[in-house]
């Protein structure tokens, strides 16, 4: 079957036992969907979509708004048989389509380097480049004597306009800065600063490191330290600026980066 001849619509409640089978097959059984397909099948503010051939349910896919205006593609999982056979291909066009009726400004989706085939996807629909980023990880320190400020400079804009939550990437705003800076989701020490969130259990996601370098390494210590007892710290970024720093501090570089694509809607 070709893209064109599968049927795509809004997943159900009665489609969550077979969205989790092909879920199983993701990740040795490790796949985040089963985590949040309960808040995906009611979210009304984007679209839960799965691929049917033949009236069987062969793959499924998200459209997000992370903020206003903004699309997310993420979660695109197709049942191994079928894969290589054009599905992720027609929820992709499928959900084009529906940013378009949305007016949406942006529509965008992350994908491993090593992906081969979501990147062949991206250069057959016509999405365009928007950035790669690379992994650092460090594991958080059962420690809790470092001292970090709450209060401090915002960070300057980079990361190619995008704000990495993990493999979620959010527009560049100033009120989405002020509001998580309001809620407490930046660290200081001396003149460095970061961001961090905690997207799901034993997590941490740093998304914005900026600042004195001479004060990063204490930030970045600090970081660990209160971070007990979470598991990890994660930390995606488009440059090497701080890569000394970063290792320094008990980091260490992934293999595998991060490739952000955009589609032109304008």
């Amino acid at each position: 079957m070709g893209a064109g001849e599968y049927r795509v619509r809004p997943a159900r409640e009665s489609d969550k036992p077979r969205i989790l089978e092909i879920s199983a097959q993701v990740w040795e059984g490790r796949d985040y969907i089963p985590r949040v397909v309960d808040k995906w099948l009611h979210d009304s503010e984007g679209e839960f979509s799965v691929v049917l051939a033949n009236d069987e349910l062969v793959g499924y896919s998200k459209l997000s708004t992370l903020v206003p205006g903004h699309g997310w593609l993420e979660g695109a999982r197709v049942d191994t048989a079928w894969r290589g056979r054009g599905v992720a291909t027609a929820l992709a066009r499928h959900h084009i389509e529906l940013a378009r009726q949305a007016g949406f400004s942006s529509l965008r989706y992350a994908t491993g380097s090593d992906n081969k085939a979501s990147r062949t996807m991206a250069d057959r629909l016509g999405f365009e480049l928007a950035g790669e980023f690379y992994r650092y990880q460090a594991p958080a320190e059962p420690i809790t004597d470092g001292h970090l400020e709450l209060i401090g400079e915002p960070p300057p804009r980079t990361n190619h306009g995008l704000i990495p939550v993990g493999w979620t990437f959010y527009p560049w705003l100033d009120e989405l800065i002020a509001r998580w800076h309001n809620q407490g989701h930046c660290r200081y020490f001396g003149q460095a600063g970061a961001m961090i969130h905690q997207k799901r259990p034993g997590r941490l996601t740093m998304s914005l490191l900026w600042g004195s370098e001479d004060d990063i390494p204490d930030l970045l210590r600090g970081i660990r330290q209160q971070a007990a007892p979470i598991e990890d710290i994660s930390y995606v970024t488009d440059c090497h600026r701080y890569r000394e720093q970063l290792l320094a501090a008990g980091f260490e570089q992934l293999d595998i980066d991060v490739v952000v694509f955009q589609y032109p809607l304008a």
